[in-house]
């Protein structure tokens, strides 16, 4: 079956490619972001490398099946558009509200400072292996409260996340260099800050992948020479790559896993935890519950599940369902590998809509594509291309997660749209 598989995909990889060469002159689409890469990703995970498991027929079918409804739909919605002229012109408005910019991210950061001798002190006694596994624990980990770790996981964190996305996008724009500075300087500490607090390597990645999006999509015309004329950039990224690998180094309990395989795990081995899944969980899914959408459009559910918690103290909504219920179970997708979490954006569609998520799913994620597409077609501005940049990361991110199950979504683009267009004046 996987030479079945992989045959169908560079297939079906070299036909998008060509298409969206002839239909926007240019491959940096979502086409590539989101059905190419799932064609690389179901290819590379039915390799069954590091003793993985194959994924199973119904997964491959589902998959090739959401690629195949993405292309068509995308290409239906967007429209011929020659994007290359647009993102090859690296010129877009740049607007800021530097006041609320500055405000906004000074309250979130003092909202995290009692918490951060909290966390040092447990890195000190303990290691950040302890502080990441128990950081959101009320007894032993950085917060005493509940409400307090709702706040820094749903208001502080995109807030910083999305610093970070506009610190990016603004470093490419045309205003004065001490503004990029300072913008960027504020992103760095922030999510250095952030990664303190949790011990996570996320806020580090994700900045690295906001780098790398914005220069594809503002420098992929040359690659070779934008290296030579963004060495600044450069410089950035090698310094979060390195807090990276030491936070890795610090927190890794297998000294056997290499970087290549943590790799593998992250963006490969989606498939497989997909197969074990629907295998084993029959409350949800295909033969049970439904959840009618809420995870889809989690970033807009999932507050008013926030509220129900906080005032009944029981948790519930998509969020706490995929994460804390289904996702929590570790499977064994290789014969020496057990995995949570890695669900996929597929499996989401499938718990939201069964059998029609197949459908459902891709569509949804095609026509959110389109309109974020044509829009920064329509106007470039610091609004649209953040919001392109981010986009393309939940595109990546997919392979093995939804990132609008997160409220993250919604935070960002409220404040994307206070700091870059809506004109406020605060007087401090």
């Amino acid at each position: 079956m996987k030479f079945l598989v992989l045959s169908i995909c560079i297939v079906l990889g070299a036909f998008i490619i060509l298409l969206q060469k002839y239909l926007y002159k240019t491959i940096r689409t979502p086409l590539t972001f989101f059905a190419i890469l799932w064609c690389v990703v179901l290819s590379v995970a039915n390799m069954q490398l590091y003793n993985y498991y194959s994924p199973s027929l119904l997964v491959n079918s589902i998959i090739i099946i959401g690629i195949v409804i993405f292309a068509i739909c995308f290409c239906v919605f967007s429209g011929k558009k020659n994007l290359k002229r647009v993102i090859d012109n690296n010129f877009f408005e740049c607007h800021l509200n530097l006041q609320i910019i500055y405000f906004v991210n000074i309250i979130a950061t003092i909202f995290t400072i009692p918490f951060l001798g909290n966390a040092i002190n447990i890195i000190r006694n303990n290691g950040l292996a302890f502080l990441r596994a128990n950081a959101g624990d009320t007894n032993i980990g950085i917060a005493s409260a509940g409400w307090q770790n709702v706040i820094l996981d749903s208001v502080v964190r995109p807030v910083f996340m999305t610093m970070a996305i506009l610190a990016v996008t603004v470093s490419f724009s045309e205003i004065r260099k001490k503004t990029k500075i300072v913008l960027l300087s504020i992103a760095v500490v922030e999510n250095f800050l952030l990664t303190l607090l949790t011990a996570a390597r996320a806020p580090m990645v994700n900045f690295v992948f906001y780098f790398i999006i914005a220069f594809i999509i503002f420098k992929g015309k040359n690659i070779i020479a934008a290296i030579k004329t963004e060495k600044k950039k450069i410089v950035v990224c090698i310094i979060l790559i390195a807090i990276i690998l030491y936070i890795t180094s610090e927190r890794n309990f297998s000294e056997d896993t290499s970087i290549l395989e943590n790799f593998y795990v992250y963006y490969f081995s989606g498939p497989s935890y997909m197969s074990r899944l629907l295998e084993n969980v029959h409350e949800y899914g295909l033969n049970g519950r439904l959840l009618y959408g809420t995870a889809t459009f989690g970033f807009i559910t999932n507050w008013l599940s926030f509220i129900y918690t906080f005032l009944t103290g029981k948790s519930q909504g998509s969020l706490w369902v995929l994460g804390s219920v289904i996702t929590n179970q570790q499977y064994w997708v290789g014969e020496n590998t057990l995995l949570n979490a890695m669900c996929t954006v597929f499996y989401i569609f499938i718990v939201d809509w069964g059998i029609l998520g197949i459908i459902i799913g891709p569509l949804i994620i095609a026509f959110i594509s389109a309109k974020i597409f044509k829009n920064l077609y329509k106007r470039q501005t610091t609004f649209t291309y953040a919001i392109y940049i981010y986009w393309t990361y939940i595109l990546i991110r997919t392979v093995f997660k939804w990132d609008l199950l997160n409220v993250d979504f919604a935070v960002f683009i409220v404040l994307m749209y206070l700091f870059t267009v809506k004109k406020i004046r605060i007087r401090i």
